[in-house]
């Protein structure tokens, strides 16, 4: 009987690891769904693409990975931002 009930608690959290996962899948997929549109922004510096998503039923544009100061290396370790030079 004990045996019985190891296997019983193996399937189970063998199963809700499976559901967890599909729900992370799930969620990747709403956001790729809500995606409607690429959008570009000019800039002092030059043009940005994003894209712009349906977030609690209102158009939000999304810029993601813009740099926005030079890589803290070498010297500039622990210091403030210096500004990005292409």
């Amino acid at each position: 009987m004990n045996t019985l009930k190891r296997i019983r608690f193996i399937i189970a959290m063998f199963m809700s690891i499976s559901i967890c996962a599909n729900g992370q899948d799930s969620a990747e997929l709403n956001e790729q769904a809500k995606a409607t549109h690429n959008v570009i922004a000019k800039t002092q510096l030059g043009l940005v693409k994003g894209v712009s998503v349906l977030d609690t039923k209102m158009p939000v544009n999304k810029f993601l990975g813009i740099p926005y100061a030079q890589a803290p290396i070498a010297n500039l370790r622990w210091q403030g931002p210096k500004r990005l030079i292409e």
